[in-house]
């Protein structure tokens, strides 16, 4: 697992014991951003067939409130429809 979706974890859950009040915003940066591919993306980004292991990862945090970003230098991918967050079905 990315160490980023681990301490964003360990940061929303601290949050949540605190019952503290926060905004979240996690940005993904050029090769960082392969966690936010959908499946087929990812499959070919990552030269692998199994799919994106980081996609519910990702969704629970998204679930919890955590806004999750992408970098301009992903755009071009991203309009292409190449990344989508959230991920779709």
């Amino acid at each position: 697992m990315p160490a980023c979706i681990f301490h964003l974890q360990l940061i929303v859950n601290d949050i949540a014991n605190w019952k503290a009040k926060s905004q979240v915003i996690a940005v993904f940066h050029t090769n960082a951003g392969h966690p936010t591919l959908h499946d087929q993306a990812y499959n070919h980004d990552r030269n692998i067939a199994t799919g994106n292991p980081y996609k519910k990862l990702i969704t629970d945090l998204m679930e919890r409130g955590v806004q999750v970003e992408l970098c301009g230098a992903l755009q071009p991918r991203s309009m292409a429809g190449e990344m989508q967050t959230p991920f779709p079905e």
